[in-house]
């Protein structure tokens, strides 16, 4: 997969995770799901037991209302869809700001291309 659509999905699995309140570690293991990876597989990425990777994943499935992992990529999928990342998107623009500064810099570069 190339470098831009890694990123990309990388920045959709943290908006989902946040937006599911995922801890950190829940995070980590549902993004290795998403690549494809099994248990043992996480288990030895994370340095942890099986055990820990079937706690996190029964905890993972609590949370977001699934049974098996491929739910629980198609649970992502489908919040994307409905416009999770969209909603999460114009939430964060309402809380920053635009800075003056930025805007000048802004219209500045928009008049050196278009002249």
């Amino acid at each position: 997969m190339p470098e831009p659509a890694l990123q990309q999905r990388d920045r959709i699995i943290c908006a989902f995770c946040g937006a599911h309140a995922l801890t950190p570690r829940e995070k980590q293991i549902f993004s290795l799901i998403c690549s494809g990876a099994k248990n043992t597989s996480i288990a030895v990425a994370l340095d942890v037991s099986e055990a820990t990777i079937r706690l996190h994943m029964t905890n993972l499935h609590r949370k977001l209302g699934t049974g098996r992992k491929s739910e629980l990529v198609l649970k992502m999928f489908d919040w994307v869809l409905d416009g999770g990342i969209e909603v999460l998107v114009a939430e964060a623009r309402e809380k920053v700001p635009a800075s003056p500064k930025s805007s000048r810099q802004i219209k500045k570069k928009m008049s050196m291309t278009t002249s």
